[in-house]
């Protein structure tokens, strides 16, 4: 199954990005996978692209330990790997945009809905 949806940027992501473009979000899944892609656009120009894939794994004792023990150095990983990127773009020269005041109107809609895959 494939499901696109869109939206335009309204709120506060990244100090290195403003507050303005468009977002498409692709969920893919199938029996054994699940991938999500978010490409933000600006002016019609992809300028950003960020994916997560993952893998349906038995849930048994091996499995579920190796998460639990494996979640506080996934933090770190990815809190570690924020911060790499954010100081090779401030070294490219990159643009930093404060963060600005909340949106008045609100940031999460209910676009569709996705069907479970055991429905």
């Amino acid at each position: 199954m494939v499901e696109h949806q869109e939206a335009d940027k309204i709120f506060h992501v990244s100090p290195f990005f403003d507050v303005s473009g468009r977002y498409a979000f692709t969920l893919r899944t199938s029996s054994d996978t699940l991938s999500l892609t978010i490409d933000k656009y600006s002016d019609a120009v992809r300028d950003h692209l960020a994916t997560l894939k993952l893998r349906r794994e038995p849930m048994n004792d091996k499995n579920l330990a190796r998460a639990f023990f494996a979640i506080p150095f996934l933090t770190f990983k990815v809190v570690l790997g924020i911060h790499w990127e954010a100081l090779k773009l401030l070294v490219k020269g990159a643009r930093y945009h404060h963060k600005p005041k909340p949106p008045i109107s609100a940031s999460v809609a209910r676009l569709s809905r996705i069907p479970s895959p055991h429905e």
